[in-house]
């Protein structure tokens, strides 16, 4: 009975230290702290887009509005010639180099005038890395004003931009921009030329150049004066000496008066077939009619006088004469003082 006892204490014993042995990990694993594998995910299934983290999302080469940095040229223009200036539609031709001088490379200007078209393709004179020169040969437009007519002058300008407009920044290169000395345009005396850079808002930050390259002409003043004044300031020499007939040749006094306002009138005529069509008065328009006014009131003195003359009072003819003698002088100053003053 006790050895039964005995053998199952003992089998009991045998059977614990084998699970025991069992449980605890090698002592191989245990040293070298290998831990058991973490799960492997499934692979994503078929179509699925693979989840990018947020900060990869955002694109980075995505222009800054803000960050805009144009190309700048230093810009000159040279006029070679300048031809057929129409004051009607206000056109002219113009031959003209341009310079540009580019900050950086690339150095590839696009030509655009805004006043007018080029005619044909621009020359490729000089082509360096930040240097180019073209020819351009263009048919332009110009404000013309002829109000101060014949002593009007204009403006004949080039107005030069870029195509690409918002990614240009001109400079004025008064180098390359010399003063139109060897021109020659047919009845009309160059006076100088000016350059300037004008700048247009084009909103949003951005902002667009324009190289304005302006010749200043006029009418030669001599000749002005010569072919517009000087006829009609011979007409008011010779209503002056019939002022000075006596009452007694009114009825010569007053066929003086009256046949040189006819030529007066055909005068101004022709004078102005100089110019086309114009909606306004020039400055030789008024210079006529202040004429107008002049022989007008010169023919009136003459009837009065002739008047007087038929009724035999010679009293009054003789005021009427001396009263003439002042006036017509007096107010053709006054006139011409307010004309030439531009008061009118």
């Amino acid at each position: 009975m006790r050895i039964d006892r005995i053998l199952i204490a003992a089998a009991a014993m045998f059977s614990f230290s084998v699970v025991a042995h069992a449980e605890e990990p090698p002592p191989q694993a245990a040293a070298a702290g290998v831990h058991e594998a973490a799960p492997v995910p499934p692979p994503p299934a078929a179509g699925a887009r693979e989840a990018v983290p947020a900060e990869k999302t955002k694109a980075t080469d995505d222009p800054d509005p803000n960050d805009h940095h144009p190309t700048k040229y230093e810009v000159g223009i040279n006029v070679q010639k300048m031809t057929k200036l129409e004051l009607g539609p206000g056109t002219f031709d113009a031959d003209f180099l341009i310079s540009y001088r580019c900050s950086e490379a690339p150095c590839d200007p696009h030509i655009q005038l805004f006043n007018g078209e080029i005619k044909g393709k621009p020359d490729k004179i000089v082509d360096d890395k930040l240097h180019k020169v073209y020819r351009v040969k263009a048919e332009l437009t110009a404000g013309i004003d002829v109000s101060q007519f014949p002593f009007d002058q204009h403006t004949l300008a080039i107005d030069l931009g870029d195509r690409d407009e918002a990614d240009v920044t001109f400079t004025a290169n008064t180098k390359d921009a010399p003063e139109p000395t060897d021109i020659k345009i047919f009845g009309w005396d160059v006076m100088h030329g000016d350059a300037e850079v004008i700048s247009e808002d084009l909103g949003e930050g951005l902002k667009a150049s324009h190289y304005v390259y302006g010749v200043t002409v006029r009418r030669p003043v001599l000749a002005a004066v010569a072919k517009n004044f000087l006829p009609a300031l011979t007409m008011v020499f010779v209503l002056f000496i019939a002022l000075i007939m006596r009452p007694k040749m009114a009825p010569a006094r007053l066929a003086a008066g009256t046949g040189s306002f006819v030529a007066v009138i055909m005068f101004h005529n022709t004078a102005a077939a100089q110019l086309p069509p114009l909606a306004f008065f020039t400055l030789l328009d008024k210079f006529m009619f202040s004429l107008y006014v002049l022989w007008l009131v010169h023919i009136v003195f003459s009837v009065l006088i002739l008047r007087s003359e038929d009724q035999k009072d010679e009293k009054a003819s003789d005021k009427l004469y001396r009263t003439a003698l002042i006036a017509v002088p007096v107010l053709a100053v006054v006139e011409w003082a307010i004309v030439f003053s531009k008061i009118v």
